[in-house]
């Protein structure tokens, strides 16, 4: 990604240009006006590059990219996620597809589940989706299941607002909602709407979830909360966080940045010790972080300026490991990175393992 030099401004252009606001300045204000004196830098001639901001965020003549492992490529590759050893995809025509990670053919578990911009979550066992339904006054949404490998489909929760986030374990799911403050869960058993306290703001923006916790992110700041009244763990807020979320047994990790189509800011990596409760920042100063994945050993985001980085989960150096990269999604298991780009018109799963190595080229 580039970034545009500012305007070239010639000194008679920018001469010309002031001495008209000048007299424009003196017949309102009659002789007495007094004119402002041009900027500095108003004769400044510069066609080169922008000076960056960020180390991440400039024109990049070579291009640098990991040497990864291609997984998997097809022209459609939607709502991309990782369980255990597989990848699910919501593929050509809407069907859900099992795409094993050590190898082998992809599979389809589910017919099409959802629309194209719906959310897809799925466990062992079953296949979720939203669906918008479109009313003649207004457009709700719904929750439909349906059993991997095939089976009758069934409306777990419907009149929903617009959901913003959505998850799910073996006894309820996750959403956010426009409008509902927190997390709302709806018990699997009987699609029963449960909400958080009217108190935790809203509006959600991811939710993630490690068994007995479930975490999630709003412009108050990112909660973490019992999945359930008999779970362990205590309620906790940290600081303000709209970017994305990740855990692994250890730590939960977020950014404090804002959602993928905001404007681009600095942006923080933090992570919290789950045993300890500690804070700390793993990076700072990154250009809009839109994607986290978390490894055995690093974080890893894709930033606002298609730059793939990441930085060891107990402190040190941050890498950049590529630029120019489209990247869509990104996510960790075990030692490896996975990630999905899009090439040529083409969706492509990449995996790299932490101690894969950056070249420089094509």
């Amino acid at each position: 990604m580039s970034v545009r030099a500012p305007p070239i401004y010639l000194r008679p252009v920018c001469a010309g240009a002031w001495s008209v606001l000048g007299a424009a300045l003196a017949l309102l204000g009659g002789a007495c006006t007094k004119v402002p004196a041009p900027p500095p830098d108003c004769a400044a001639i510069d066609a080169g590059p922008a000076a960056p901001k960020y180390p991440d965020d400039a024109y990049w003549p070579t291009p640098l990219r990991p040497a990864a492992h291609v997984v998997h490529a097809a022209d459609v590759m939607g709502d991309l996620s990782l369980r255990g050893t597989d990848a699910f995809y919501r593929g050509a025509g809407g069907a859900i597809v099992r795409l094993p990670l050590g190898g082998g053919a992809p599979e389809v578990v589910a017919p099409a589940c959802g629309d194209e911009h719906g959310r897809l979550a799925v466990d062992d066992r079953t296949v979720c989706c939203t669906e918008a339904v479109r009313g003649p006054a207004e457009t709700r949404d719904r929750i439909v299941c349906l059993p991997r490998g095939g089976g009758a489909r069934r409306v777990l929760r419907e009149g929903l607002p617009s959901i913003t986030s959505f998850a799910l374990d073996a006894a309820q799911v996750y959403v956010g909602l426009v409008g509902i403050p927190g997390v709302a869960r709806i018990r699997r058993s009987d699609g029963q709407l449960l909400t958080e306290p009217a108190q935790i703001p809203a509006q959600v923006a991811h939710i993630c979830l490690d068994g007995e916790m479930v975490y999630w992110n709003s412009s108050g700041g990112i909660f973490g909360a019992p999945t359930r009244p008999s779970a362990s763990g205590e309620r906790w807020q940290g600081p303000i966080s709209r970017g994305p979320i990740v855990v692994d047994a250890d730590s939960v990790y977020w950014s404090d940045g804002q959602d993928e189509d905001a404007a681009p800011r600095d942006d923080v990596i933090w992570k919290r010790d789950k045993a300890r409760g500690s804070f700390v920042a793993l990076a700072s100063g990154q250009y809009s972080v839109h994607y986290l994945g978390v490894t055995e050993k690093y974080v890893y985001w894709r930033t606002f300026s298609q730059a793939l980085r990441r930085a060891p989960k107990r402190g040190g150096p941050t890498e950049t490991l590529g630029r120019n990269m489209d990247i869509r999604f990104l996510a960790g298991s075990g030692r490896q990175i996975y990630w999905e780009e899009l090439q040529g018109g083409r969706h492509t799963l990449f995996r790299l393992a932490d101690d894969g190595e950056p070249r420089d080229g094509g």
